[in-house]
């Protein structure tokens, strides 16, 4: 008998028409005290030039670029916190009227109140406007004054309005012949501002006379009038004879109506003190704290420069961003507000399944009730509804909790599929239907379930049957009618019609997760599949292919995935919705400022209807994408560069400034000005003459500069948003960092001429020395060697200044960074060197130990100039006597000379090691020099391939000359890379063999 019942009152449910209720929620993004506004009443709000938003409060004035608030009260310098009018000059100044009647500038930063003695107003400040270069005050009892300034003079001039209270002026607007029309508490005035004169605004010959508002002239030269008792429309605004009016009989709200204004779109927006009213096409929506604001008593109304209406009100700040989404929940009748499936019975007819039952939704009830809602007590199985499927039957299908049910509409009676009627699973999910009309049900506690009309048998897929997995979270139809299955342990399957059975896709082991809770397929017959923890795949048929994270997506865990008609996927996750186009690698990102209210999304609660709308089922209700409007694509915000820092302090540079060389580093911090879209800006930025490209995308808005060297720069910046578009106009800031007198021209031909003087000295003693020793040799060694001595006396005068003049460049690094004490420590150093280079000079041939300690000079000199970020050895075997082994001078350092600068001074991620052995084999001294730097062919590729050591080309020939030249035959050397166990260079191995001369003498 309750079943019978259960019946009756079902298709009682399915026959009654649907009652009226409740619009949907418009998706209003709502500010208040919480978000930073200094006071929840907003009087009103105001755009400024550069596209911040000012809101009025009765706790100061705030300035918001799209994240935050920045608040300006009494203890700022505010005569008065309370600000019901807001305006910009031609300067950029912000002007303030206050309550009190006080008028306030911000300048710079800085509050300045206006004190003059002429303006002696302490009514409240209703409207304030520019107009030719002067500010207008509108009061409340005093009627109209004029600031302008000529110089650094102010004049105020005062315009008081005949008739009784006819100084309260509510609002200024400025017709399309400059004329003003005022909205006072007598009718509307004309008052021409440079005649300086008023008269009536007539209706024929007769005055308007009823308390006005406030008003707005829409682009066709409609003057839409506000009023106490309603909305007054006047067809013309000049000659004013017809009119139309919009009160409570018309749909309106009730109440006073506190401002007017129209958007791009052509709907008019008029704010009561009962409710926001939207006018389209004859047809009025009203918007409450019911259905999305946060109070009912709207203050007044804006659209900004992207087309986003900012409503204030006694509570706080709305802004209506988008009306793509629209949102139903309990308030408008819905069951509950979790919605996991969404079922279009037909073009008319909508089911919705959610976590306390079903409600029925009917698309052209535009008044009214639009849900219909069934429970258990109707004859559900059990409330909470995983998924609604029509079969070809025209049957419906319901996954819950309890297992599955079908409401069979021929007999008007449910069939119940549970585990007393064989089917394992309890926990369904999703239900879907095959080729040959059978019913298959997912689960996550029993697998796969296959049910056949024909003989009303059932088939299980399980562990238990000896399948593959006991969980599948979804089931997908291609166009191709071919059954795919997303597993939460087995990764994708699809049906074999041969074994009639599901089988896994094979290449899914090196996936990083095989739990897939979603799949779709685009018009290519690839499957896409939002799967559980490791973001979105799309299958080939041939390989997978992941996107997450890096391509743009918000979650690397979408709750589902479904591709529209275009081939775009749009992904369900906890904080919006994602549209991934593949064909251009761009991510449009849907949130709660972008008016998708419902935020956080159910697993596969989506649809693509017949009318190619999208239904999104949320935890915080219904969500339909209207395809038919199209989708927002706001222009790159402008880009501001707001402040320069020098080492790390705040300063405000005037453009071509000078800076000196010590003031080189810099930063720059920059705002582009989105109100709805800051989220979504992206800032890339570029130095001309420091940087080679522009940077990539970030999101941050700043950027530091060190250490730059002198010269002029141009810093630009600019903005786009994640669906691509770039700004083509930077913002851009120039200036000039000085060089320091050590870099300046004449001190540079200073140094290079001592420098010069210095190696010619050298170079002279050097060829002193030479020739006395050549001046001893017997007549017939030096006919011998005379051609091969000539040779390697050429080369040692080049290969001498070649290090020195290396040397002479560290001491100037130094200097040029200021480090004296560093400078100091090389030049002793230095010293040491050049008297032991000198010491050398006369002779080919040094000994060993001499050369060791000139190496352990030069190496420690390169260790200062490059930050001690190496370290280095020298080992000598035992059997080895420095002070009696003979050897080439400075032969050794162009080697050790290679390693530091080609090897080791370009390692970055480990540190620098060099280490010099000198041991004997047989008859010869061998030299072993070994670096762990970055190997020879990644130096070649780091320096210009054109460029060649001079240093080795010196070594190699006097290397041919030493081979000739008598005393030094049998010189080799043998230059190899190191590599580790992977393969890749990690440094360089130098090996030098050279004849064991002992000098037993010494």
């Amino acid at each position: 008998m309750v079943t019978l019942i259960r019946y009756i009152l079902f298709t009682l449910l399915l026959l009654i028409g649907i009652c009226k209720g409740n619009a949907q929620t418009y998706p209003f993004v709502n500010y208040n005290i919480e978000n930073g506004l200094p006071q929840s009443m907003v009087y009103g709000v105001y755009q400024d030039k550069k596209g911040y938003l000012w809101a009025g409060t009765q706790g100061g004035a705030c300035r918001f670029d799209g994240r935050q608030f920045q608040v300006w009260d009494a203890q700022s310098g505010l005569p008065d916190n309370h600000v019901p009018s807001i305006t910009q000059d031609d300067k950029g100044d912000m002007w303030f009227g206050h309550r009190s009647g006080a008028i306030s500038v911000l300048r710079q930063n800085t509050v300045h109140p206006i004190t003059n003695r002429s303006f002696k107003n302490d009514k409240i400040v209703n409207h304030l406007f520019n107009f030719m270069g002067a500010i207008w005050v509108a009061t409340g009892g005093n009627g109209l004054y004029r600031i302008s300034f000529t110089g650094s003079d102010t004049t105020i001039e005062h315009f008081g309005l005949a008739g009784t209270n006819a100084d309260t002026i509510s609002q200024v607007l400025i017709g399309k012949d400059k004329i003003f029309y005022l909205a006072t508490s007598q009718g509307i005035r004309l008052f021409d501002p440079v005649r300086k004169t008023y008269r009536f605004f007539t209706i024929g010959n007769t005055p308007f006379s009823k308390r006005v508002t406030s008003l707005y002239l829409s682009p066709d030269n409609r003057l839409w009038c506000g009023t106490n008792e309603g909305l007054i429309v006047f067809n013309n605004a000049i000659s004013a004879n017809s009119s139309r009016t919009y009160t409570e009989k018309d749909g309106m709200s009730t109440g006073v109506v506190t401002g007017v204004t129209g958007d791009r779109n052509g709907s008019i927006w008029i704010a009561t003190s009962k409710g926001l009213n939207k006018l389209k096409n004859g047809r009025i929506e009203i918007y409450r704290q019911s259905n999305g604001l946060l109070d009912d008593e709207i203050e007044d109304v804006l659209e900004d420069r992207d087309g986003v209406v900012w409503i204030s009100q006694r509570s706080g700040l709305s802004a209506a961003a988008s009306n793509y989404f629209i949102l139903y929940n309990k308030e408008h009748g819905l069951v509950h507000n979790e919605v996991y499936s969404i079922l279009e019975y037909d073009m008319n007819t909508y089911w919705v399944g959610t976590s306390k039952g079903i409600s029925i939704f009917s698309f052209n009830a535009t008044e009214g009730r639009q849900f219909r809602n069934l429970t258990t007590k109707e004859g559900l199985p059990d409330n909470f509804v995983s998924k609604l499927f029509r079969d070809s039957r025209g049957n419906i299908w319901m996954a819950t909790n309890k297992g599955a049910a079908c409401y069979q509409y021929t007999s008007r009676k449910f069939m119940y599929l549970d585990q007393s009627k064989g089917l394992q699973g309890k926990l369904t999910v999703n239900i879907n239907e095959d080729s040959r009309g059978r019913i298959w049900i997912a689960s996550l506690d029993g697998g796969l379930a296959v049910y056949d009309y024909t003989s009303g048998k059932i088939r299980n897929y399980n562990r238990k049957t000896g399948f593959v997995t006991s969980a599948v979270w979804a089931i997908h139809k291609d166009s191709d009618d071919r059954l795919w299955f997303g597993s939460n342990d087995a990764g994708l399957l699809i049906l074999n019609n041969e074994t009639d059975t599901p089988e896994p896709i094979p290449g899914q082991n090196d996936l990083y997760v095989k739990s897939f809770g979603s799949l779709s397929s685009d018009s290519r017959g690839n499957i896409w599949i939002a799967s559980i923890g490791g973001g979105l795949y799309k299958y080939d048929h041939t390989r997978f292919i992941q996107y997450g994270i890096k391509q743009g997506l918000r979650s690397n865990n979408p709750y589902f995935v479904l591709c529209d008609r275009q081939d775009r996927i749009w992904l369900g996750t906890n904080t919006g919705v994602d549209i991934f186009d593949p064909a251009s690698n761009q991510v449009i990102n849907y949130g709660k400022k972008d008016g998708f209210v419902g935020v956080e999304t159910n697993q596969n609660a989506v649809l693509l209807d017949s009318r190619n709308d999208i239904w999104i089922g949320t935890v915080n209700g219904l969500v339909r994408y209207h395809a038919i409007k199209k989708e927002p694509l706001p222009g790159p915000p402008p880009v501001y560069i707001t402040k320069q820092r020098l080492l790390l302090k705040d300063t405000l540079l005037p453009q071509k400034a000078t800076l000196p060389h010590n003031q080189n580093h810099i930063t720059f911090d920059f705002a582009g000005i989105s109100l709805i879209y800051a989220d979504k800006i992206r800032y890339s930025y570029f130095l001309k003459g420091f940087d080679k490209n522009w940077s990539p995308a970030v999101v941050e808005s700043f950027v530091t500069y060190t250490n730059l060297p002198p010269g002029s720069y141009t810093f630009m910046v600019k903005t786009g948003l994640r669906n691509g578009l770039w700004g083509t106009v930077p913002s851009t800031y120039t200036f000039t960092i000085k060089a320091p007198f050590w870099q300046t021209w004449w001190f540079i031909i200073l140094g290079i001429t001592l420098c010069a003087g210095i190696i010619a000295l050298l170079i002279l003693r050097r060829d002193r020395f030479i020739k006395y020793k050549e001046a001893r040799n017997t007549a017939y060694e030096k006919l011998k060697a005379d051609n091969y001595q000539y040779q390697l006396t050429a080369l040692r005068a080049q290969m001498n200044p070649h290090f020195i003049f290396n040397s002479l460049n560290s001491i100037q690094y130094f200097i040029a960074s200021n480090e004296k004490e560093a400078a100091m420590h090389f030049l002793s150093r230095f010293a040491k060197l050049i008297r032991k280079i000198l010491d050398n000079s006369v002779d080919n041939g040094i000994y060993l130990s001499d050369e060791i300690e000139l190496l352990e000079n030069y190496i420690a000199l390169e260790q200062l100039r490059l930050d001690n970020s190496f370290d280095f050895s020298i080992r000598v075997a035992p059997e080895l006597a420095p002070t009696h082994i003979s050897m080439p001078a400075m032969f050794v350092q162009t080697y050790v000379e290679n390693a530091i600068l080609h090897g080791l001074r370009s390692v970055n991620e480990r540190r620098g090691l060099l280490t010099i052995d000198f041991s004997a084999e047989g008859s010869k001294l061998i030299c072993m020099i070994e670096d762990n730097g970055i190997g020879r062919k990644r130096s070649k590729e780091q320096n210009d391939l054109s460029h060649k050591s001079m240093g080795t080309q010196l070594s190699l020939q006097r290397l041919h000359a030493l081979k000739k030249a008598s005393g030094y035959s049998g010189i080799h050397v043998d230059i190899s890379d190191m590599y580790d166990n992977y393969g890749e260079a990690c440094g360089t191995r130098v090996k030098i063999e050279l004849p064991l001369i002992i000098d037993k003498e010494n």
